[in-house]
């Protein structure tokens, strides 16, 4: 992928997620807009080694804002929605095996969790070591 078209996709993101993207020594290498919802796929380093993140956001909020009241949930009767979510994820497991969904927020996490079960995806955790808290992944 030539590397205009990733100054592009990261020209859409915004000034706080591209920080924590770098500060997590990230790259960018795919995004996907269905209606009013965008999912990032993002490369880092961590301590598990190549760590592939889904990143969701409605085009009203950033990613990036872990902690913010933001509720993530999609809509029920918007099928062309869920599909296209679920479609691009299934499509990114396939060629990267193995995907994080997570979030600092508990809360988040939990309902990333519920949204994946729904649609039928495998999910593993994680602790992180030192620390009171899992890692969510797709398999």
């Amino acid at each position: 992928m030539s590397s205009w078209y990733n100054k592009i996709k990261i020209a859409a993101i915004s000034d706080s997620a591209r920080s924590q993207i770098d500060m997590m020594h990230g790259e960018v290498l795919d995004q996907f807009v269905v209606e009013n919802w965008e999912l990032y796929l993002i490369k880092t380093d961590s301590p598990f080694g190549i760590v592939y993140q889904v990143a969701l956001q409605r085009n009203d909020s950033d990613f990036s804002q872990q902690f913010t009241k933001n509720e993530v949930k999609l809509p029920g009767s918007a099928y062309d929605v869920v599909s296209g979510i679920k479609n691009k994820i299934q499509d990114w497991l396939n060629q990267y095996k193995k995907l994080m969904v997570s979030s600092m927020s508990l809360q988040k996490q939990n309902k990333y969790k519920s949204i994946l079960n729904m649609m039928g995806f495998k999910l593993e955790e994680k602790i992180i070591p030192g620390a009171n808290r899992k890692l969510l992944f797709v398999v």
